[in-house]
C-alpha cells in the first residue's frame, strides 16, 4: 500500500480504492503483514495493541504482534509474527521459496484478527494469489466463526502468477487437502498432481476483478488466462474488468520537489527545462522543437511490445523521440 512500501500499480491501487470507498461513506481498514521494507515513518498514531492475539499455522497456535495506526486517513493494522518472524523480516515483499508459506501463514492470522477481535467486515477485498487462499479459509472454516455474511473479493493485476504447490500444503493454514484438490476447486488445470493457489481464489470469491485499462473480458480469459481459460470460462459471470485509473490528486507538477523546475497550466516555462533534463538522463538529443513522446504503462505484455517496437521504428524515422516506462524499467528511442 502506498506510501508504506511500493510494488508495482499495487500500492497505489489500495490506497487509491481505500479512499474513494471512505468518501462514500464505508468503513475501510487495511491488514497487511509488517513487512521489514515498511517506511512506518508515513503511520500517524502507529502503537502495539496490547491484547493477545494467536493465529493456526502448522498444527499448532502462533503467537502475533498487532499494530495499528491510521496512513492519510486510512486505518491499517500490521500482522508481526513471533515465531514466524523470519516470514516478514525481509528485504524483499516477495519472490522468496517460501512465499506460499509466507502468505498462507498471513491470511490465516488476518481471519483469526478479524474473527477474534469481533469484527465482521461485509466484504473481504483480496488481491492476487499472495492472498487467494483467504477465500477457501473463509468458506471452510470462518463462515461457521462469525463471518457467515462476509463476501469475499478477489483483485487481479494478471494471471501470469498463481503459485502451484503441493495439495498437502494447504494444511498448514487448517484446509483439508483432500477437500480441496479437485478439479472443481484448487487443482490446477494441467498439473493436476498439484494445487493452484490463484485458481482457488477465482473459485472461492464471490467477484472477481480483473485490472486492465486496455482489454476486454472476452480477450483476457482467451489470451491472456495462462492455463485458467476453462476455469475463468465457468467463473465469467462473476468476473469484471476494471481499469487501473488515474489520481491526479497524489501528483502535481507545481509542487513535485524532484522536478528540475515546477511548471503549473498558469505558467508551463519549466516544462521545457524538464524537458531538457529527461532528454539528457535518457541519453537523447537535447532539443526544443523535436517531438517527445512519452508513455506510462501499468501492465507491458509481449503482445503489446511488440506493436509498440513498429509504433516506435516509424515514429524514430520521422524525427520522433519516444521514451516508454512500466514504472520498473525505462526504454527510450
Amino acid at each position: 500500500m502506498e506510501p508504506l512500501v511500493l510494488v508495482g500499480s499495487l500500492a497505489s491501487y489500495v490506497r487509491g480504492l481505500s479512499q474513494a470507498l471512505q468518501k462514500r461513506g464505508h468503513l475501510v481498514e487495511v491488514i497487511l503483514p509488517k513487512y521489514a521494507c515498511l517506511d512506518l515513518t508515513e503511520i500517524q498514531g502507529l502503537r502495539e495493541i496490547e491484547a493477545e492475539s494467536y493465529s493456526y499455522f502448522n498444527g499448532q497456535l502462533h503467537g502475533n504482534r498487532i499494530w495499528t495506526g491510521v496512513i492519510q486517513g486510512i486505518p491499517i493494522t500490521l500482522i508481526q509474527p513471533l515465531y514466524y518472524a523470519s516470514f516478514f523480516n525481509r528485504e524483499r515483499v516477495y519472490g522468496y521459496s517460501d512465499d506460499f508459506e509466507r502468505f498462507s501463514y498471513f491470511s490465516r492470522a488476518s481471519l483469526d484478527y478479524i474473527t477474534k477481535s469481533g469484527k465482521q467486515p461485509d466484504v473481504l477485498h483480496i488481491h492476487n494469489w499472495e492472498t487467494a487462499i483467504v477465500g477457501p479459509l473463509l468458506w471452510d472454516i470462518f463462515v461457521e466463526q462469525g463471518l457467515g455474511g462476509t463476501k469475499v473479493l478477489l483483485t487481479c493485476q494478471s494471471f501470469d502468477s498463481q503459485c502451484l504447490e503441493r495439495p498437502e500444503k494447504v494444511a498448514l493454514c487448517g484446509l483439508d487437502p483432500a477437500r480441496l484438490h479437485r478439479p472443481d476447486r484448487l487443482q490446477d488445470n494441467a498439473n493436476t498432481h498439484l494445487i493452484n493457489v490463484l485458481k482457488g481464489g477465482i473459485v472461492y470469491s464471490n467477484k472477481v476483478f480483473i485490472l486492465s485499462s486496455i482489454h476486454s473480458k472476452g480477450w483476457i480469459i482467451h489470451s491472456q488466462s495462462h492455463g485458467l481459460e476453462s476455469t475463468l470460462g465457468i467463473h465469467k459471470d462473476k468476473l469484471h474488468v476494471l481499469p487501473y485509473g488515474f489520481d491526479n490528486s497524489i501528483w502535481d507538477p507545481h509542487k513535485d520537489k524532484f522536478l528540475p523546475q515546477n511548471y503549473s497550466t498558469e505558467d508551463v516555462k519549466g516544462k521545457a527545462v524538464c524537458r531538457i533534463a529527461l532528454l539528457q538522463h535518457m541519453g537523447l538529443t537535447r532539443s526544443t522543437s523535436t517531438i517527445l513522446v512519452g508513455g506510462i504503462f501499468s501492465e507491458l505484455l509481449d503482445f503489446h511490445v511488440d506493436n509498440l517496437k513498429e509504433v516506435v521504428q516509424n515514429a524514430s524515422r520521422r524525427g520522433v523521440q519516444v521514451c516508454c516506462s512500466t514504472g520498473i524499467t525505462c526504454f527510450w528511442c
